[in-house]
């Protein structure tokens, strides 16, 4: 039958990528038709097109296509080939966090911090949970988490793309009913390669949502108490005759809370 036109094609055959030349022609019915790879042939019947059908050779691994016009047949085969190219997508709810710390820590052998390891029995903590900063350096803490859900993208080829969006397990960020909602109303969102994450459920996004609330209620004390110089005296003062510098902020971190 008269040779139409030759295509180029490549597509994905599990983890490789494999190449073959359509050699479209025209047989005594008007029709279009070319060999293909059995891969690109059986998705291209399962396809069930009205305007495309299949017939095996004799050796069942190489399929003929045939089409009542050539861009049918063109297309009938790229939408195939995309289908090998197309990842394989597993979803799941996580937290994403990151909890930073720069501090020079000195402790005893009983647990007491020391201002320094010049103290009775004290050493510094070398792990690295408590960054690199050097004796005498200001002491660090930032914390930021947010309930996301992480999409893993599996492509034929091997290569593996993941991404993230805000989770609200149903609600929206406006939402201060659900844990996730919660969480997510302190404007987190990590996108970061340096933060870690965790499976995510009600207590994990509670337990975080609290941590938040609780270093921002310590930065709101701490600076309305030492600002400003005249407040800083009056705290001075006050922690003089025996009072706490810190107060206990358990029963304000549990208010307004889910069950």
């Amino acid at each position: 039958m008269p040779r139409f036109k030759k295509v180029d094609f490549c597509f994905m055959n599990g983890e490789v990528e494999e190449s073959f030349i359509a050699d479209v022609r025209i047989n005594a019915d008007g029709q279009f038709y070319c060999e293909v790879p059995g891969q690109i042939g059986e998705l291209i019947r399962h396809a069930k097109l009205d305007r495309v059908f299949c017939a095996y050779k004799a050796d069942g691994h190489i399929q003929i296509i045939y089409a009542k016009d050539y861009e049918s047949l063109i297309t009938a085969i790229r939408n195939a080939i995309r289908e090998t190219r197309k990842p394989e997508i597993t979803e799941t709810q996580v937290i994403r966090y990151r909890i930073d710390v720069n501090a020079s820590v000195a402790v005893d052998d009983q647990g007491n911090v020391c201002p320094n390891a010049g103290w009775p029995n004290a050493k510094w903590l070398l792990s690295e949970a408590f960054g690199q900063s050097g004796a005498g350096s200001p002491q660090s803490l930032s914390v930021q988490a947010c309930a996301m859900t992480k999409k893993v993208m599996r492509y034929p080829g091997g290569r593996t793309e993941v991404k993230y969006d805000l989770y609200y397990a149903g609600g929206d960020h406006h939402g201060q009913t659900n844990p996730a909602e919660l969480l997510n109303a302190w404007n987190g969102q990590i996108y970061s390669d340096k933060a870690k994450e965790i499976p995510y459920s009600d207590e994990s996004a509670l337990f975080f949502h609290r941590l938040l609330l609780g270093i921002t209620q310590l930065i709101l004390m701490i600076q309305t108490a030492t600002f400003e110089q005249k407040d800083l005296l009056e705290t001075i003062a006050k922690c003089s005759n025996g009072s706490n510098l810190l107060p206990d902020l358990s029963n304000v971190a549990n208010k307004q809370l889910p069950h």
